[in-house]
């Protein structure tokens, strides 16, 4: 079995689901994930704080130290796992208005995960697509959708339920949250349901041959001078670093481009002023900020 990517869920032989992250692997044999559901009945185990908690707690022995973003986290065996949900496959299961969304962007073969992939009912509508043309094509297909009112922006209880998941990790205000999720097309409703898109460049996973250092945290201020890939998972912006302070403030300097995978700081524009709080990396011999752990930070000025 191949590493899994960004997107797949796996079953372990216990019956708990764990969702990959990440479209890379520096361990072969074995699959960077997060602690999903304790149990296909369980509750969901809510944003990456209370996953990484409850997987320490429950799962210690699972956690190895991963070269690829120098971090204890689960790096799960592929003997332990029971059933690996494809979410290509999951997609040609799916019904109702998660289905229809997924028939309008047929061209691109989108995938379904979350929890409608494991047959729940009541939950949002989370797609994801491989590839990196695939990816520009959707994007687009998705900006269609939107000029032509198919999906609006979130707004209401589901702009509400998202900035609480979201605001325990990222110091957003809810004005704040508003304006900068207005324009995203990568989340949004679909006929009164909310959705998530995930746009991933890639078809399976990267093996890394270079390692990160993770140096430490520091606050920026920027201008984003290039946003080819705002869209996809990760997102990469490269960026002109104008101000940094922090003890790692001369690296923060050195940094020309700003890394996540979170959706709630993609879609930034080029030429956009931004404030950013994250950890500095050193990969090979360039400096990268990474805002996704929790207390970091991406939002225009």
């Amino acid at each position: 079995m191949e590493s899994l990517i960004e997107g797949f869920m796996a079953i372990l032989y216990d019956g708990s689901i764990w969702m990959a992250k990440g479209i890379d692997t520096c361990s072969p044999g074995f699959s960077r994930m997060i602690l999903y559901r304790i149990g296909r009945d369980k509750h969901r185990v809510r944003g990456l704080g209370e996953s990484m908690r409850l997987a320490r707690e429950i799962y210690p022995w699972l956690f190895r130290h991963d070269p690829c973003i120098d971090m204890e986290v689960p790096l799960i065996h592929h003997n332990l796992i029971r059933e690996v949900i494809d979410p290509r496959l999951a997609a040609r299961k799916a019904s109702g208005k998660a289905a229809e969304l997924l028939d309008l962007l047929h061209e691109v073969t989108p995938g379904l995960t979350g929890s409608l992939a494991l047959g729940l009912r009541g939950g949002d509508i989370d797609l994801v697509i491989y590839g990196f043309s695939e990816s520009g094509k959707a994007y687009s297909i998705l900006a269609e959708l939107r000029e032509k009112g198919v999906t609006r922006p979130l707004e209401g209880e589901a702009l509400l339920s998202e900035y609480r998941k979201n605001v325990a990790d990222t110091p957003f205000t809810l004005p704040e949250y508003r304006r900068i999720v207005s324009s995203k097309l990568l989340l949004g409703i679909y006929k009164g349901v909310p959705y998530s898109i995930r746009l991933i460049p890639v078809k399976k996973a990267l093996i890394h041959r270079t390692r990160t250092r993770r140096l430490g945290w520091c606050t920026l201020k920027a201008v984003i001078t290039d946003a080819g890939r705002s869209y996809m998972t990760p997102a990469s912006y490269e960026i002109s670093v104008l101000d940094a302070e922090g003890s790692w403030r001369r690296e923060c300097l050195e940094a020309a481009r700003l890394e996540t995978y979170r959706l709630r700081f993609m879609e930034l524009k080029e030429g956009m002023l931004i404030k950013a709080r994250g950890i500095v990396e050193l990969r090979g011999s360039s400096y990268i900020v990474v805002p996704d752990h929790p207390g970091g930070l991406v939002k225009p000025l």
